[in-house]
């Protein structure tokens, strides 16, 4: 198989443990069609945590990044979403804190949210909807408009 056929979504992967195997050995394709599979919903959980828009690609990029460097030490291909998801929450909590020390010593009060575990929850699952629906080509304009504009919230 000279040709890695295009990111269809996981789990719906062309052979995935051939792809498994490239991810480890560190094939740059499959690297590619992580980026295009994750970037997006780790940009909108990152966003939803923080509010700022370009701090939530900064550290969706990194993450995506740390998983590359780490990926010898990844078991299969659901560990690749935890790892990820994982791993944006706490950059996110950082960034918070980072902003709140920053505050801080601005003399200006600075809370951070205070999220609970079952929000952060609704917040993956919600990306992931979302993603979900950019790779359905006939998903109702209603739905896909619905869901969007939940993401304002």
């Amino acid at each position: 198989m000279d040709q890695i056929p295009a990111w269809t979504g996981f789990p719906f992967l062309p052979d995935p443990a051939l792809l498994f195997r490239r991810f480890r050995e560190g094939d740059q394709r499959i690297l590619s069609m992580l980026f295009y599979h994750f970037f997006p919903p780790l940009c909108f959980f990152a966003n939803r945590l923080l509010h700022n828009e370009d701090a939530a690609k900064q550290i969706a990029e990194k993450c995506l990044q740390q998983l590359w460097g780490e990926r010898s030490g990844v078991k299969d291909w659901e560990a690749i979403k935890i790892f990820l998801y994982i791993n944006t929450y706490r950059r996110c909590t950082q960034f918070i804190k980072t902003q709140q020390k920053i505050s801080d010593t601005m003399e200006t009060p600075g809370n951070g949210p205070d999220i609970s575990e079952e929000k952060v929850l609704a917040m993956i699952v919600h990306a992931e909807i979302l993603n979900s629906l950019e790779d359905i080509a006939d998903a109702p304009e209603w739905l896909s408009g619905g869901l969007s504009s939940l993401s304002a919230e």
